[in-house]
Formats: C-alpha cells, sequence, structure tokens
C-alpha cells in the first residue's frame, strides 16, 4: 500500500503504471516514433528511448516543441536537455535558444541544468553580453550563486581584470551587508580574493628506533603525495634505497637503524594532493635523535589571481566590522577566518573560531577541530602535549603530534584510532572517550598506553595482543 494516497489517487496510478508497462511491450515488439513520444511522455529518464528517437525519422522543429513540453514538466532532466542540444546543433538557432532557456531561468532561477545550457548556448552560438546578464540576475537577487559562479567564468575574458575585480568587490559588499546572512556572495568574494600558491614546507623530523630497526618521519604543511617513493637517503654516510609512504601530512620510512641520518628532498619531489604545490629542494640531516631541517631556494609564494596584501587587509576590516555589527551571523565570522588565517592573524582567528562555535553549534566539532590544529601549530614541539578535555572528535587533523613523545587525549569524544599510523609517542593517554576501533595501534612503539573507561570488548582489544608495553584497560566492558 502507497502511504499518503488516497484509494481513487492510488488506483489512478495503478492504471498509469499498467499502461505505461504495456507500451513497452509494444515498443518492445515495434519501435515506432508514436510508441516512443507516448512513452517518454510519461518517462523522460529512460534514456535508451531517446537514443532510438535520434536514429528515427524527425522533423527538428517539431522535436524543439516536444523537447519544450518535456522540460515544463521536467526541468531538470538531463536526458531532456541533452536531447535538445542535438537538435540545436543541427538547426543553429542560438538566439531562439537564449531566449528560451532565459524564459526558463526566470521561473527556477537555480536550475543548474539550466544554466548549464546557457553556458553551452553562448559558447556554441559565440554570442556576447553574458556579462551583463549576470550583473542583471544578481541584482534580482543577491542570492542567485549560479550567476555569482557563472560571473567567475566570465570575468577572465573581461577587457579590463583588474578594473572588473575592483568594482565587483564593491558589488560583494553591497550584497553581504544587505544579507550578511547567505552564502553566495561570500564565496565569490573568497573567489576574488584568490587563493596563493606555497611551497611544501618541511615542518619537523624524527627517528624511533626499536631495536634494530628505525622509522624515519617527516611532517609537512599540507596532505600531500611523492612524485617517486624513494627518496636520497644516507645513513651513517652510506647512501641506502628507503622507500617513503604517506599518511595524510606525514612521510613515513622503515630501515636499518643508524647513527647519522641525512635525506635530500628535490625540488618538486613532494606534491600537495589536489593543490599542485610542489616542495624546494630541502635537506635533512643530523643524529637520528636530533635532526635539523634546511630549506635551498624556497619557491616564491605566487598566484595568477591572489590579490595583493593590501586588498586582502582592506577587506579584512570591513568584514570584522560587518561580523561586529551581526555578532551572530555565521558567514561573516567564517570568511574573517579565513582572511585573518591568511594574513597571519592566527591568534584572532582563534578567537573567531570560538565564537563560530556559539553562533553554529551545528558545526561546533569542525570549528574545534580547527581550534586545536591552530594551536597546536603556536606550540608545536616534540615534548610533552596535554589535549585532554579539547572535544576532539577525529585525529584526522593532529598529525602535528606525530613526533610527540608523550600526548594526553584523555576525556575527549574519540571513536576510532584512523590516523595514528606513524606517530612516534612513547606514552599515549587515551582514558575517558568511547573508543571502540584500535586499527593502527600496533604500528605504534608505544611503551604505555592508558586505555581506560573506553567501549572496548575483548575482541576490540585484539591489536593490543602481541604490544609489550605498560596497558591501562580498566573501566571497559571486555565481553562479546
Amino acid at each position: 500500500m502507497q502511504h499518503g494516497l488516497k484509494k481513487g489517487e492510488r488506483i489512478e496510478q495503478e492504471w498509469k503504471l499498467k499502461g505505461y508497462l504495456e507500451l513497452l511491450s509494444e515498443y518492445e515488439a515495434e519501435k515506432t516514433l508514436d510508441l516512443n513520444t507516448r512513452i517518454l511522455e510519461f518517462n523522460p529518464e529512460y534514456y535508451t528511448l531517446w537514443n532510438d528517437r535520434r536514429r528515427m525519422d524527425l522533423q527538428l522543429e517539431k522535436e524543439l516543441l516536444f523537447t519544450f513540453k518535456c522540460l515544463l514538466t521536467n526541468p531538470k532532466s538531463y536526458w531532456v536537455w541533452n536531447h535538445r542540444r542535438w537538435i540545436v546543433q543541427q538547426l543553429q538557432n542560438w538566439n531562439q535558444e537564449l531566449d528560451l532557456v532565459s524564459k526558463m531561468l526566470l521561473k527556477d532561477a537555480r536550475n543548474f541544468h539550466g544554466w548549464d545550457y546557457r553556458r553551452w548556448v553562448v559558447k556554441e552560438g559565440k554570442i556576447e553580453g553574458e556579462f551583463e546578464y549576470t550583473t542583471q540576475k544578481i541584482n534580482e537577487n543577491f542570492s542567485n550563486f549560479s550567476a555569482w559562479h557563472y560571473r567567475s567564468k566570465l570575468m577572465p575574458h573581461q577587457p579590463d581584470v583588474a578594473e572588473q575585480i575592483e568594482h565587483d568587490f564593491e558589488m560583494v559588499r553591497n550584497a553581504i551587508y544587505t544579507e550578511p546572512g547567505d552564502q553566495s556572495a561570500w564565496l565569490y568574494q573568497r573567489w576574488l580574493l584568490g587563493k596563493p600558491k606555497e611551497s611544501i614546507l618541511c615542518l619537523d623530523a624524527g627517528c624511533a628506533i626499536n631495536q634494530d630497526q628505525m622509522t624515519i618521519c617527516i611532517l609537512v604543511n599540507h596532505t600531500c603525495q611523492l612524485k617517486t617513493a624513494s627518496l636520497h637517503v644516507i645513513l651513517d654516510h652510506v647512501p641506502v634505497e628507503v622507500e617513503f609512504k604517506t599518511h595524510q601530512r606525514l612521510l613515513m620510512a622503515k630501515t636499518r637503524k643508524a647513527h647519522h641520518v641525512q635525506i635530500e628532498i628535490l625540488q618538486g619531489h613532494i606534491l600537495a594532493k589536489r593543490q599542485g604545490l610542489v616542495s624546494p629542494k630541502t635537506v635533512i640531516s643530523g643524529s637520528c635523535d636530533q635532526l635539523q631541517i634546511h630549506t635551498c631556494d624556497p619557491i616564491p609564494e605566487t598566484s595568477d589571481n591572489v590579490q595583493p596584501k593590501e586588498i586582502w587587509q582592506r577587506e579584512y576590516e570591513s568584514i570584522k566590522e560587518l561580523s561586529e555589527l551581526e555578532p551572530d551571523s555565521k558567514w561573516p565570522h567564517l570568511a574573517l577566518v579565513h582572511v585573518q588565517e591568511h594574513l597571519g592573524k592566527k591568534q584572532e582567528a582563534i578567537e573567531t573560531l570560538k565564537r563560530l562555535i556559539e553562533v553554529d553549534p551545528t558545526h561546533a566539532q569542525y570549528y574545534n577541530d580547527r581550534l586545536v590544529s591552530h594551536r597546536l601549530e603556536q606550540r608545536l614541539h616534540k615534548g610533552k602535549i596535554d589535549l585532554s578535555g579539547k572535544k576532539i572528535a577525529s585525529l584526522q587533523d593532529l598529525d602535528i603530534l606525530s613526533l610527540c613523545q608523550e600526548i594526553d587525549l584523555s576525556n575527549n569524544r574519540l571513536q576510532s584510532l584512523r590516523y595514528i599510523e606513524g606517530w612516534q609517542a612513547k606514552h599515549l593517554n587515551l582514558s575517558n572517550n568511547q573508543i571502540r576501533d584500535l586499527t593502527g595501534i600496533q604500528s605504534l612503539n608505544l611503551e604505555s598506553l592508558d586505555l581506560s573507561n573506553n567501549n572496548l570488548t575483548f575482541k576490540d582489544c585484539q591489536p593490543l595482543l602481541h604490544l609489550k608495553l605498560r596497558l591501562n584497560l580498566s573501566g571497559n566492558l571486555l565481553t562479546d
């Protein structure tokens, strides 16, 4: 039984379905244009029939009308829009199509199928004047994200890009002061500011020795990957072949024990995932318990579209003023954090993140994780660090802890130890969390581990069976 439908409506739907199935059966026997049309009127998502239709004897003008009727009832059907492209490519009626899609976008300004189709018509028909069209649509509705996005695609083709960008900053300010709680203009402002390209830098390095084996760990400033697995490593003045693996921002390799270590990283050897950033030439050397990092010829921080510092500073002052006028609005504070981080105002970013936790409690855990990461970067070291009671729910962004020897993560919200592989901690306190998954713990060379007062059963503790360490499992279930 279909809930929410009256008996008469249910019977009508059953009859329609029965008729549709009968049409499909007829179509299998005889593929005619009439049957094809009747089936697609009922179900325009049947893409095989659209393919069949293109092999039939069609009158293109009538076909345009048919797709228009389909779009009126199904304006977000990929297959109808795709079939219409096929027709228009033959008719070349670009201006007529532009008028049609303009009317469609009046009906639904957020129909991304319509926007995508409009971009295609403009490109294929070599039509001009679209930048003015986006201005019109944005002025009609500052919340029209599709219009802002389309504008960003058209911007590089404007005659004076720098002047137009400056004008658009003013346009954005008008929008965000009018509707500070809407994300569309804020996202466009972030695009206008640009994203600086920077180097992948080695932040820290260390070695953990376990009997005759040594684990080398290198911490970098971005989630990364290696161009080739092998780095140039010299152990006690003898070159050796060592293969590194990457985990988030960590590079790790296991090799034989040595007193002196030297690692050479060539320019571009380390790559950042999704950002196109590369490493400068870097040399890491020293005794295994005290490695030094020397960066040679740093790659300058540049980007094709990033705005100069004075523009970021101007936008910072404007956003800060608006965040004070709208203390309970999420988007001004999010934008403020982004600009503060770029300008190096780390302490201010921390205070803004604290405010975001209050303003936007739905995403409080995300803001808290970023807050913890900021605090860690302010006091990076290899000794003891206390992060107890910080409401931490994941280790994903805490790879900066990988070289710390003693870590207290008690009284948090951890449920698993995912991302812990490669940490060099000797003493780890994970008491009073909600941990059920210990995957990765066996990769650590721990001397003591406190897992008291979690939710562990005997089965969950299997990864601990062969570890030699001081272990506290009190206050757990330890039953299956």
